[in-house]
């Protein structure tokens, strides 16, 4: 399992690692094109689903549903940036 907490997040003891798997809301990782991306889960107002959010200054925003059940903390780049790749296609 890998743990991503946010720069400034740092997980010390167990407590500290468990709200990790649900959580963070959001992270910054870098695409393959060394651009950096914020990825944002939101939840639909329409219906109750989990989107993510992707968001890149100067290149654009991309949503679509969230498919895992935990949060950011427990996803890859690399799942981030397939995620991110098959959103930008749908586009």
């Amino acid at each position: 399992m890998h743990i991503r907490p946010n720069p400034g997040n740092e997980a010390h003891t167990l407590e500290d690692v468990e709200p990790l798997a649900f959580y963070p809301l959001y992270r910054w990782f870098t695409a393959g094109d060394d651009k950096r991306w914020e990825a944002r889960i939101l939840l639909s107002e329409d219906t109750g689903t989990e989107l993510i959010k992707f968001i890149s200054w100067g290149i654009g925003v991309y949503e679509g549903r969230y498919p895992f059940n935990d949060g950011l903390g427990l996803r890859s780049d690399d799942e981030l940036r397939d995620l991110l790749v098959k959103l930008r296609a749908v586009e």
